[in-house]
């Protein structure tokens, strides 16, 4: 699976990351439950099959591990209603005093240059 290295932060129950994938800047908006605080991670990896991925909604996959975010990294697993699937890793600029293992979903969108 091709990879980019990206920026993923969030505040309570958002989050949002950006990614240079293919000359192209890929943007994730989204919520997830529950609330966890405020986080960052300045290094965070994307896993993706291809760049025509990044296109609506996608929700936080619950039948595979869990998805998480703490205390010292985040992994979410994303995928779409045809199962396509994205993962996101790396690690926390703060540790959180906790792992808090989330459910929710995203919006991607593919900014052009």
């Amino acid at each position: 699976m091709p990879i980019a290295t990206g920026v993923l932060s969030g505040t309570f129950n958002n989050f949002e990351g950006h990614w240079n994938v293919d000359d192209f800047g890929v943007s994730l908006r989204g919520n997830f439950s529950p609330s966890v605080g405020r986080w960052e991670s300045a290094a965070v990896t994307l896993e993706y099959n291809n760049v025509q991925d990044f296109v609506g909604t996608f929700v936080v996959d619950t039948a595979g591990p869990p998805s998480y975010i703490g205390p010292i990294d985040a992994s979410i697993t994303l995928v779409n209603q045809g199962g396509k699937r994205i993962k996101i890793t790396g690690p926390l600029q703060v540790p959180l005093p906790q792992r808090t293992a989330i459910t929710g979903q995203g919006a991607w969108a593919i900014m052009t240059s």
